[in-house]
């Protein structure tokens, strides 16, 4: 079983995160039908806890933030290319 559309273009965005957030590094993952399984690594250096206490406000750099941030960018992908039905479509991401 391979990838649908929507599938090619999530496992593509989600290769480019390294390339526009070199501090976030990408080391395995996985395209489910409805979901994605990811490993990743902040680099340490760029991400700081002092701020973590505020509750309901973004953290640059934190994983929710680039899980936000990837989200959004498969959802414009897929209203770009007219994709606006997805859900409860569980076969979505899988051809």
């Amino acid at each position: 079983m391979g990838y649908s559309e929507i599938g090619n273009a999530a496992s593509c965005l989600l290769q480019e995160i390294q390339e526009r957030r070199p501090n976030i590094n990408v080391d395995e993952f996985i395209v489910m039908p409805n979901h994605i399984h990811c490993v990743t690594e902040i680099d340490g250096n760029s991400f700081s806890f002092e701020n973590t206490n505020q509750y309901g406000k973004p953290i640059a750099g934190s994983i929710s933030t680039n899980v936000n941030q990837y989200k959004g960018a498969v959802k414009k992908w897929c209203n770009v290319n007219e994709y606006s039905a997805l859900n409860g479509n569980r076969d979505s991401m899988t051809a």
